[in-house]
This record gives structure tokens, C-alpha cells and sequence, in this order.
């Protein structure tokens, strides 16, 4: 498989994972206790198939782990959490749609 058939395969994948950083951000941060810690938290869980072989697919793991932890160091009164489960394709291509 070329880089460019690699890349335009993980498209609909960063798509997904803007538009839940986006829905996120958009939720009002949770009242707080009155010692001032955060209510319970909700977790949203979302699964990501990736080829962890693959330079790009580690490539972008590691950019989803790195965003959701600067997301979350920003906005640490959110309650709703992003959960990634990730699994790895093993050299598979899928199409999801």
C-alpha cells in the first residue's frame, strides 16, 4: 500500500477524533463539590483501529494520546471523559463506510 493510500485511510479516523474533541469542549465544565473537587466523571469510549506497525499508525497514536492528555491538562473541570480502545489492524485496510 503507498503512503498516500495510508494516509487518505486514516482521514475518517482524525475526522472522528476532531469532532469528538469538539463536542467535548463544547460541554459546560461540571459544577464543583464545595471542597472544590470535581464531580464524578463520565466516560465516553471510543474504539480506534490502527496498523501499530506502520509509522503512520504509531505516528498516530501517539498524537491522540498526546491531544486528549494537553485537552484535558486545559480543561481539567470537564467531567466527560474521552476514552480511546485501541486496536490494531495488522496490516488490514478496512473501509468503514
Amino acid at each position: 500500500m503507498s503512503n498516500s493510500n495510508h494516509f487518505r485511510s486514516l482521514i475518517p479516523l482524525f475526522v472522528f477524533f476532531a469532532v469528538s474533541l469538539i463536542f467535548l469542549s463544547t460541554v459546560k465544565s461540571a459544577e464543583t463539590a464545595e471542597n472544590g473537587t470535581n464531580l464524578e466523571s463520565t466516560r465516553f469510549t471510543a474504539g480506534v483501529v490502527l496498523d501499530m506497525k506502520s509509522k503512520m499508525g504509531a505516528m498516530a497514536n501517539k498524537c491522540m494520546a498526546i491531544a486528549l492528555s494537553d485537552f484535558y491538562a486545559r480543561h481539567p473541570s470537564y467531567t466527560t471523559r474521552l476514552s480511546l480502545q485501541r486496536w490494531d489492524s495488522h496490516d488490514q485496510v478496512s473501509s468503514s463506510g
